[in-house]
């Protein structure tokens, strides 16, 4: 760990990781990002061979995943990127950002395919559909956006939320939409009707940053500034369980590919496993101040990013997926 910090003093690292089956050691090594301000958001990947990051310096990046080496950088934001995303082929990669714009990009050379224009405000988050037809977005205009993704068409607008959208997901069916909002609750949408929200989930105190849908669709994951995760059935809107352990916001989260995990960073400065079956804490890794987490649909594989620029891959040794029960 002293030669770790060393690392992080000398400059912005890139970060490689590899946990025990029992998620308990680590070994670190490192090369230069490049992004010069905070990385705010991360994505791997169908195929598990690069990720993309997303940064305050207005950029994002293309890395190989093997090598950590830089592959692309993608100008053209004149503000904050706050998220980005691959489609689900792997060849376009999206990006929110405070210029008040959603960008589609190709992922093989980095060139700019399109804009989309119609938020009023900061947009914060991003997700494709699991067909890759449509974009959702989420903004500080409070109201998320259908976007048509061949087209760059806005398609339907929703509206409800009383404070700032913060972040948005799709399940895997492409049915439904989440969003996470700094007024407190999530909401859960129709993709096919934007007349309201079909449930209202309430219960953080404080706002919420992030959420997420298991594998199967069948649950919601939140992560607030009340320093709690919260997990929720999708089809009844009420809460399954509350999770407790960090110290500080809790930023972003993420499930395993099985649904049996969920992967959280905070500003509290580690990242954390927790078992979703009974909500134990598996395993807290030190890192630093973190932003983003990601993990990869079918490999053992996660990403997260701080606020200091640096970026880390860790390799879930030892991780066998598999089906659970809830009771």
């Amino acid at each position: 760990y002293k030669r770790q910090a060393k690392r992080q003093e000398t400059g912005k690292k890139f970060l490689r990781s590899a946990l025990s089956a029992s998620m308990e050691r680590l070994a670190f090594s490192g090369i230069e990002t490049g992004h010069t301000d905070i990385l705010l958001s991360c994505a791997i990947n169908p195929d598990g061979t690069q990720l993309v990051s997303s940064s305050k310096d207005k950029t994002l990046k293309v890395w190989g995943l093997a090598t950590g080496q830089t592959l692309l950088t993608l100008k053209g934001h004149t503000g904050t990127v706050n998220a980005c995303s691959f489609n689900p082929d792997g060849s376009s990669i999206i990006s929110a950002s405070e210029d008040r714009t959603i960008k589609i990009w190709d992922a093989s050379n980095g060139q700019e395919l399109r804009t989309l224009k119609g938020h009023t405000d900061k947009v914060n988050s991003c997700a494709f559909s699991p067909d890759g037809t449509w974009i959702v977005s989420a903004s500080n205009d409070k109201v998320l956006k259908i976007w048509n993704a061949a087209k760059g068409r806005e398609e339907r607008t929703f509206n409800g939320h009383i404070l700032w959208v913060t972040g948005c997901a799709v399940s895997p069916d492409g049915v439904w939409i989440v969003s996470a909002s700094r007024d407190k609750t999530l909401r859960i949408w129709t993709t096919h009707s934007a007349d309201r929200a079909r449930r209202i989930l309430k219960g953080h105190t404080e706002g919420i940053n992030a959420c997420a849908f298991s594998p199967d669709g069948a649950w919601i994951a939140s992560a607030s500034d009340d320093m709690m995760l919260k997990i929720w059935d999708k089809a009844t809107g009420q809460e399954y369980r509350t999770i407790t352990g960090h110290t500080d916001k809790v930023m972003s989260c993420a499930f395993s590919p099985d649904g049996a995990y969920i992967i959280s960073v905070s500003l509290d400065g580690t990242l954390k496993f927790w078992r979703l079956v009974d909500g134990l804490e598996v395993s807290t890794i030190p890192l630093g101040p973190l932003r983003c987490v990601a993990l990869h649909s079918w490999k053992p594989v996660a990403v997260s990013g701080d606020t200091r620029g640096n970026f880390y891959i860790l390799d879930l040794v030892g991780i066998n997926y598999g089906p659970i029960i809830l009771t």
